[in-house]
């Protein structure tokens, strides 16, 4: 099971075992005086978004916390932690499979994080401030469950998406917008209407969802517009 931040749900990256003395330092009689102190070890790991630092005790519940991740994440640039994600990246993202560290690999770090229900939703605005791309991950498994793209700048059509998807389902009316689903292609639009121009978001969702899931999962209204309204 992963680590993430108690305070911004960023994974956190491991800095390294630390020991700590108990009691007073006994340096004026050298090196043999530190074998009489008793020392604690700490696994320490650091939140690289907000800079929050969390000790565990070394060698207690290793099996519970991944690998160390130092190397396998790296601080993303100016850019991307601005929220800059690419468009052909968030595309590129399989709910269900893709991770946390996913996300941060080939995106960057959000803008802003919010936790909802059981789920994480981080927030790549920059572009678009007022309609955000956002990404939704499960708090416990780190699983990317939903990616909903902003459709601000008009990057998909309605006429495109059905010559790829065929005829979209209705799903209903959720957080006062209409939802289609695009059953077998792990696809979602929210829209305020069947206009070209009326689509929102495009929602990018695992392959196997069915459109009673969606439905039960109010088409995941509240997760995708976390970050909609001021």
């Amino acid at each position: 099971m992963s680590l993430q931040c108690l305070r911004c749900g960023t994974l956190l990256a491991f800095a390294g075992t630390r020991e700590f003395h108990e009691g007073t330092r006994w340096g004026f009689i050298g090196d043999w005086g530190e074998l009489l102190i008793n020392k604690e070890a700490f696994d320490v790991y650091f939140c690289p978004h907000c800079g929050k630092v969390e000790f565990f005790l070394s060698g207690q519940g290793e099996a519970k916390r991944a690998a160390p991740y130092a190397e396998a994440v790296s601080p993303a640039s100016d850019i991307q932690s601005a929220g800059e994600a690419s468009r052909s990246n968030l595309l590129g993202l399989k709910p269900g499979q893709s991770q946390l560290t996913d996300l941060y690999q080939h995106i960057g770090y959000p803008s802003a994080y919010r936790q909802v229900g059981g789920s994480t939703a981080l927030r790549y605005a920059a572009r678009f401030p007022d309609t955000p791309d956002v990404a939704v991950v499960d708090r416990v498994t780190s699983t990317l469950k939903l990616v909903a793209i902003a459709n601000a700048d008009a990057a998909f059509s309605l006429s495109d998406l059905i010559a790829h998807h065929g005829e979209p389902e209705f799903a209903g009316i959720f957080n006062g917008n209409e939802h289609h689903f695009f059953a077998g292609h792990g696809l979602a639009i929210v829209a305020a209407g069947r206009a070209e121009s009326d689509i929102l978001y495009v929602q990018v969702l695992p392959v196997g969802m069915t459109l009673n899931d969606y439905i039960a999962a109010d088409g995941y209204a509240a997760e995708t517009f976390v970050f909609a309204s001021p």
